[in-house]
């Protein structure tokens, strides 16, 4: 199944090393591909590359450990990271369907 996130992506999962679960607002899916592979579809679809999308935060940003990325300028859908983007338990949230959010120590 070829995914894109959209306005309704929430968050990226990993399952296995290839496979990922796509939470929606309304929907689960499993995408036999990995995390890194559905981001790079994903921003493929939307004209860039996950490689250019990095390399733009990190420019912008300065080099950050873990950088939000922009998959789709127009309509604002920007993922970040919840630990490095490369570990292979890292989870991908979209930081415009955050409602909440809490400050804890260190």
């Amino acid at each position: 199944m070829e995914y894109e996130i959209n306005s309704e992506t929430l968050a990226l999962l990993p399952i296995s090393k290839n496979i990922t679960k796509v939470i929606e607002v309304n929907n689960n899916y499993i995408i036999k591909k990995s995390i890194i592979e559905v981001l790079e579809t994903s921003c493929n679809y939307f004209g860039s590359s996950f490689k250019g999308r990095l390399e733009g935060s990190k420019s912008m940003l300065g080099s950050i450990y873990k950088p939000p990325i922009i998959i789709e300028e127009s309509s604002n859908i920007i993922f970040f990271p919840t630990m490095s983007p490369f570990l292979k338990n890292n989870i991908w949230v979209s930081l415009n369907n955050i409602l909440k959010y809490e400050s804890k120590k260190k």
